[in-house]
């Protein structure tokens, strides 16, 4: 409603019509899961991950938590020069061993919880 009266205040002409929606999700920066990622993350790069918050589509994520009522940590591994979606777009072998060696010791780290 807002975008669509701003719009509207530009041009009263133009018809604002949305098309189609995912609810939107955000993720846990706080909490047992989101620290089983920063103590995996310490462990495989010897860094804390930045939590940021970062748009996407995946539609399947809410439905994830909602119905198997568990928690969804989400971590990208992705670097900008990879070209994300891009017709050229690819994923190094060093990048996906960094990322198997966070889910180690995530997976190592959420088996301790109680």
């Amino acid at each position: 409603d807002l975008f669509r009266s701003y719009v509207q205040s530009l041009n009263p002409r133009v018809e604002v019509a949305p098309e189609g929606s995912l609810p939107p999700y955000m993720g846990q920066f706080k909490g047992p899961y989101a620290d089983a990622l920063r103590t995996a993350c310490r462990k495989a790069l010897g860094k804390e991950p930045a939590f940021i918050r970062e748009g996407g589509s995946i539609g399947a994520v809410l439905s994830m938590e909602n119905v198997l009522n568990v928690p969804i940590v989400m971590f990208g591994l992705s670097l900008p020069e990879h070209g994300y979606h891009a017709p050229n777009e690819f994923f190094d072998w060093g990048q996906a061993g960094k990322g198997f060696a966070i889910l180690y010791h995530y997976f190592e780290e959420i088996a301790r919880l109680k």
